[in-house]
């Protein structure tokens, strides 16, 4: 299944709520692409490596500065430099969208505007419920149709209430879903019935993806459109190959391939993502698997254990 990109005549703001085609509608396999760090800054190489070995192993699509990549921790300098490098080496064989969001919907608005003084162009931007704030869901409907009012790029919500505390409701995400500058929403609730209901509600085509790869499987056989997921990191064709039998309905061979998924999202969330699978990047020779403070990286019989149980499963270096 490849992305399905289509172009909308025109990108509208909150006052024309008209149920209309996306910008763009992702749809597939993308990856929430780690970023490397090497004496304190972007190790710009391994993270350009990387991202070509995720495409050439079949990634239709790289999401960068989510949180994945550790974005919390990132200056917006970074963050536009890392978009930019991603831009360089995805080209046009890839989808790329860019986490550019945070808990405060003035500062949000400012990094778009510098990206978009920058003059790198994304397919999409991310942007995920404002934490720690413990918004109510007007608050939530406020923060992002600004968010999409300004943006000159389509917009992928994020809903990730483990991390967030607050997430957004069926109600919200179907409000907002109807301005036409919204492409997709990166649903992270590991909530079937909430995504059936979402499914259900949406008022325009919107691509729902998985951002949760235990779940990935069974949302797309009701109804989503793809994934962003931690394992396209270190397996990038075994998530490939689910998503394609899972799209295409041949629901044997994902059964079949989504226990495997299910033993590798034991490991790599068995401590807070993104640590494991940096230190699993790493071992296959994608950056040394430093994280930033407040994160620290397991011990090194930790790390070991890991690294067998991988090599066990077929991830091999």
């Amino acid at each position: 299944m490849m992305l399905r990109v289509t172009r909308a005549a025109q990108i509208s703001g909150a006052d024309d709520r008209e149920p209309q085609e996306n910008a763009m509608q992702p749809t597939g396999c993308l990856t929430a692409i780690v970023t490397p760090f090497r004496d304190g800054r972007i190790d710009e190489e391994a993270m350009a490596r990387h991202a070509n070995w995720l495409i050439d192993n079949g990634m239709q699509g790289i999401v960068v500065c989510g949180t994945t990549g550790e974005s919390a921790t990132m200056s917006d300098d970074e963050k536009l430099r890392a978009i930019e490098l991603m831009r360089e080496v995805v080209g046009s064989r890839a989808t790329l969208i860019a986490g550019a969001g945070n808990n405060s919907t003035s500062e949000s608005l400012a990094f778009i505007d510098r990206l978009h003084d920058s003059g790198t162009a994304v397919d999409a931007i991310m942007s995920v419920v404002p934490y720690y704030n413990k918004p109510n869901q007007d608050g939530l409907v406020g923060h992002f149709t600004a968010i999409c009012d300004r943006s000159r790029f389509p917009v992928v919500l994020y809903n990730v209430p483990a991390r967030t505390i607050v997430g957004m409701t069926v109600d919200t995400l179907a409000t907002l879903a109807a301005h036409s500058n919204v492409c997709a929403i990166k649903e992270a609730s590991a909530n079937l019935h909430f995504d059936a209901l979402l499914l259900d509600a949406l008022p325009r085509p919107v691509s729902v993806l998985s951002g949760d790869d235990a779940t990935a499987m069974p949302l797309m056989s009701i109804g989503g459109s793809g994934v962003i997921s931690v394992i396209g990191n270190i397996a990038p064709r075994l998530m490939r190959d689910l998503c394609d039998a899972t799209l295409a309905g041949d629901l044997e061979r994902a059964r079949s391939l989504n226990g495997r998924i299910a033993t590798l999202q034991s490991l790599l969330f068995a401590v807070s993502n993104p640590i494991p699978v940096k230190a699993a990047c790493a071992w296959l020779g994608f950056g040394n698997g430093d994280v930033r403070l407040p994160l620290a990286r397991v011990s090194p019989q930790a790390e070991e254990a890991l690294f067998e149980q991988l090599s066990a499963l077929g991830i091999a270096r």
